[in-house]
């Protein structure tokens, strides 16, 4: 599978997958404020974010079916966190970083 998104394109075969058709409100997949890099990503992840410091923010990460696997709460006032992805299996995931009523999602891959 091949996914190509506004933050570039990556590629990974030996699995199978299931086609999702929402992720989201309008605007609000591949957000250019919700980055990930590395990504595809093995191991430890960086996501740069909007800082937050009226609203408690809360990063969720799910598998291609929509199922909850990591959720983790930034740094109050940060921008940038940190996630090991390492017991993820391969495959497309979807982050989505939220803070009061302003959600944001970032497709990313896990090698």
């Amino acid at each position: 599978v091949s996914v190509t998104t506004p933050g570039g394109t990556g590629t990974l075969s030996g699995f199978t997958y299931t086609t999702v058709t929402s992720t989201g409100g309008s605007g609000s997949v591949n957000s250019p404020e919700l980055t990930v890099s590395p990504n595809p990503a093995s191991g430890d992840i960086f996501l740069k974010h909007p800082t937050s410091p009226a609203f408690h923010a809360t990063i969720q990460i799910f598998d291609a079916l929509g199922r909850p696997v990591i959720e983790s709460t930034p740094v109050r006032n940060a921008s940038l966190t940190q996630l090991n992805v390492s017991r993820l299996n391969s495959g497309v995931y979807f982050i989505r970083w939220t803070a009061g009523n302003r959600i944001l999602t970032r497709i990313f891959m896990k090698q």
